[in-house]
């Protein structure tokens, strides 16, 4: 886990300090997605809004909820699996940034029995269509493989 914590740590500043600057404005989107492969063989819908552009017009953050009922999650030992994440992004260029989160509240680092549970967490990329405020995300965890969202774009106008 602390080499997870150092690569994280090393990408966020990598895109931070070594790229050049982005103009850009804040945006709002929210994302529909999915967990493809969870360990216990079954996959989970997630819900995601992302507040991009917030700091500096590169960093930002991210929500997530992830929740599938009807089936034995053996790990917390009931009948769904529920997790979230909340995390940051950085914008690389005026398409690409990279993200990364952590649980917070079922598991997580705020509330939650993380000793019997595995801490959730993610890291991916961020691809955005600007010309159709189509955003998509492929992300991945060790604990629940590949992940992905499909969002839309909305442009925050601020005055400065």
């Amino acid at each position: 886990m602390k080499n997870y914590k150092n690569f994280q740590l090393f990408i966020f500043l990598f895109a931070f300090v070594l790229i050049g600057s982005v103009k850009s404005q804040i945006q709002v989107v929210p994302k529909l997605g999915y967990v493809f492969q969870h360990r216990e063989d079954f996959g989970a819908p997630r819900v995601s809004v992302a507040v991009n552009n917030l700091i500096k017009d590169r960093v930002g953050f991210y929500y997530t909820v992830e929740y599938r009922g009807g089936i034995q999650f053996q790990e917390d030992q009931t009948s769904y699996y529920f997790r979230d994440l909340l995390g940051g992004t950085i914008r690389i260029n005026e398409s690409f940034s990279v993200y990364s989160g952590v649980g917070m509240f079922r598991k997580g680092w705020l509330l939650g029995d993380r000793e019997n549970g595995r801490l959730r967490k993610e890291i991916g990329i961020n691809y955005q269509l600007q010309k159709y405020n189509v955003n998509i995300d492929m992300g991945y965890s060790s604990w629940v493989g590949p992940t992905a969202n499909i969002g839309y774009i909305i442009p925050i106008t601020t005055t400065k």
